[in-house]
């Protein structure tokens, strides 16, 4: 066995598409293409909203997640098409405040390591 096969960190970088479905359950025309959750990207994203989320406990604040999830889940998309609006951090976070449906589908899109996989050349 060739040890890189067990590297993901690239593969995760450079994302995957996501088809993004209605609330039917049926496909849209909107694709995301989304970071993994190995990409150095997101666990940069992911440390930081870490930190501060362990600072508002400590000052024992009353903490609302979602802005979190949002701010990390924003560094995990690369872009997307389908729409005709820009992808933009702003965009993107707007996307994932008004439709908690898709904010979901991205998150565990995300976190399927098998969605930025590529499948092994046949020798």
């Amino acid at each position: 066995m060739n040890i890189e096969e067990l590297y993901t960190t690239e593969t995760h970088e450079e994302g995957s598409d996501l088809t993004i479905k209605d609330h039917a359950g049926k496909d849209t025309k909107l694709i995301i293409t989304v970071r993994g959750y190995d990409s150095p990207t997101y666990q940069k994203a992911l440390k930081k909203q870490k930190m501060l989320y362990t600072k508002a406990v400590m000052k024992n604040e009353n903490i609302d997640e979602s802005p979190f999830i949002i701010e990390a889940l924003v560094s995990a998309i690369i872009g997307w098409k389908g729409v005709e609006r820009s992808c933009t951090p702003t965009a993107i976070s707007e996307l994932l405040t008004k439709a908690p449906a898709v904010r979901e589908q991205i998150d565990v899109f995300n976190s399927d390591r098998a969605n930025f996989t590529k499948p092994k050349s046949k020798k």
